[in-house]
């Protein structure tokens, strides 16, 4: 019998070695959101943390250790993105970056201006390499136009699909 990462025409083929195929092949995903608010002061980049998982099928996230992060467990391609939505009625800028390994990703976010009623949503999504045991974060930064509060965000998620093994 081939060896447990290699399988050969004619093998046997052992559930663990089936469910390591399965996820090479078919790849493995995570959408995490954050469950509760969180506070973003003006002009304040601050990384988000994520307390809740709508799934998670490559254990690329931890709700409690490290939650404002998705980790790669195999090198590979990446699609990763994110979103935030309906912060309410504020004017000014809401940006959203990418951070990977604890630098920013140039390129990697995006930016919208607050209207007088509500902002319907900033998301971005970028395609990236990474080695196992890399890891992203998203930051939001909000500039009010009163430049006083704060601005509690509570419908931020963000997202990591592997879509090919190298």
């Amino acid at each position: 019998m081939a060896s447990s990462s290699a399988v050969s025409a004619g093998d046997t083929v052992l559930a663990t070695q089936y469910n390591n195929l399965r996820t090479d092949v078919l790849g493995t995903a995570a959408r995490v959101y954050q469950g509760a608010n969180q506070s973003f002061a003006h002009s304040v980049a601050a990384v988000v943390a994520f307390g809740a998982e709508r799934f998670d099928t490559g254990t690329y996230h931890d709700n409690s250790t490290n939650n404002s992060r998705l980790t790669t467990a195999k090198a590979g391609i990446y699609i990763i993105g994110g979103n935030c939505d309906n912060i309410g009625a504020q004017t000014g800028l809401l940006a959203m970056s990418f951070w990977k390994n604890g630098s920013s990703i140039t390129g990697a976010g995006n930016r919208a201006g607050l209207g007088d009623a509500h902002l319907d949503g900033v998301s971005a999504t970028f395609v990236d390499q990474a080695a196992a045991a890399d890891y992203y974060e998203i930051q939001v930064t909000q500039y009010q136009a009163s430049g006083t509060s704060a601005q509690n965000i509570d419908a931020i998620t963000f997202w990591i699909a592997q879509i090919a093994v190298i």
